[in-house]
Order: structure tokens, then sequence, then C-alpha cells
């Protein structure tokens, strides 16, 4: 009984909530087969690839003037600067 002489409530609740939540995540990765010689990157293309600067680490030639080492996963791409074609290749060990 509490002050007022009345029942005492009983405060503890059986509650019991089911949660089931479910997530489903589906990533696509479009990956190219083969780079090529010839093959012109798009911008697009090109903003996503780093730019290799210390090509020594990675046992490449210097590249000419007007091209640059890019590194696409274990794939280094010689590309021209002003297309965007590929020069030449080269794969990391």
């Amino acid at each position: 009984m509490d002050r007022n002489g009345d029942r005492q409530m009983d405060r503890h609740v059986d509650r019991h909530v089911d949660k089931h939540v479910t997530i489903e995540k589906r990533v696509i990765v479009k990956k190219k087969e083969r780079w090529a010689r010839g093959h012109r990157l798009t911008p697009a293309e090109r903003r996503h690839m780093a730019q290799v600067r210390d090509y020594r680490y990675y046992k490449l030639h210097p590249p000419p003037r007007g091209q640059q080492w890019v590194r696409v996963d274990n794939d280094f791409l010689l590309i021209s600067l002003a297309t965007g074609v590929i020069v030449g290749l080269a794969t990391a060990r």
C-alpha cells in the first residue's frame, strides 16, 4: 500500500517488442576487363584515377613530356595529358 491507502500499482509492465530489420545492399561494380593501348579515357574516368608521382618506387620509366602515369587497381597506365589516350601499360607485382 502507498501513503494514500490505495493499492500499490505494479510499474513493471511486461513489454515484449519484436523488431526485425532486414537491410539489403546491392553493390554493382563494373570493372574494365582489360586496358588497351589507344583506348581514350573519358574525363570522368580520368578523375577517378590516382596520379603516380613516385614512378621510380614502382620501377616505372619516367613519363615523357605531356604524359603521366596513373594507377587503377593494380594496373599502371601511361596516358597522354592532352587527349587521354593510353600510351603504355604496366602491371604491379
